[in-house]
């Protein structure tokens, strides 16, 4: 049975808290927010997370003294920490104290994309490319036909779209949908893998996952522009203290 991997995230602010916590279960995390390093300590264990995201200065434990706890049990000798602060000049010091990744507050959405990548690949599951879930109406071009399909899952790579009865691998088809400034975007791709309805437990429904290909620079940023807004756009025009950015 496929399951999201357990993300704790301890910081002190519900600001932090809450929007890192949207834009992460939208990376596909079960997402355990915590606001005190002491808290933290009794519900490690509990929650059995697969990584953690801890906030330099936390009150009471901070950020630190939390790593060296986490450090020092052996069950998460290998589980990835990412360590928050908007002091850059504590990146080093939270590597070399055993952080695995550091991330400089406001986080940018890119980074912190390749600091949750830490935990798919520790799962054996490449995570190259950015995705969001996209959940809109976009339209198949087949051969001399087409056809409106809901998409699912957007990434910088490619799209997944469901379709009771999905196209053969290796299918070539084209893609059309809206960019980010309502533009409509008609890119090439082939159909790379296939998920049909029976046999598993049903949790994303049966439908291709079709690749990108031949696409310019210009429309990879748009698509890239896309999954962004998808996963941080309504938090970039919400926040009010600054939590994520696209810089």
């Amino acid at each position: 049975m496929e399951t999201h991997p357990k993300a704790l995230v301890i910081d002190d602010s519900e600001h932090v808290l809450t929007y890192l916590s949207v834009c992460l279960d939208r990376m596909n995390f079960d997402v355990y927010p915590i606001q005190h390093g002491v808290n933290a300590l009794n519900l490690i264990e509990v929650f059995n997370p697969e990584i953690f995201f801890l906030d330099v200065e936390l009150p009471v434990i901070n950020g630190f003294e939390l790593l060296r706890h986490i450090r020092d049990r052996d069950e998460f000798q290998d589980t990835p920490v990412i360590m928050m602060s908007s002091d850059r000049n504590c990146a080093r010091e939270c590597l070399s104290r055993g952080a695995d990744f550091f991330l400089e507050k406001p986080i940018a959405v890119d980074q912190l994309h390749k600091a949750a990548a830490l935990c798919y690949q520790k799962r054996k599951i490449p995570r190259k490319n950015l995705r969001a879930p996209i959940n809109r109406p976009v339209t198949l071009y087949f051969e001399d036909k087409y056809y409106t399909c809901q998409a699912i899952t957007l990434s910088e790579g490619g799209i997944y779209i469901r379709r009771v009865t999905p196209l053969p691998v290796g299918t070539s088809v084209e893609i059309e949908l809206n960019d980010v400034s309502g533009e409509q975007l008609r890119l090439r791709g082939e159909v790379l893998y296939v998920r049909s309805i029976g046999g598993r437990r049903f949790s994303i429904p049966p439908g291709m996952a079709i690749q990108f290909a031949n696409i310019s620079s210009e429309e990879s940023g748009k698509v890239r522009g896309m999954v962004v807004n998808l996963l941080a756009g309504d938090i970039l025009s919400e926040q009010v203290e600054p939590v994520l950015t696209v810089q």
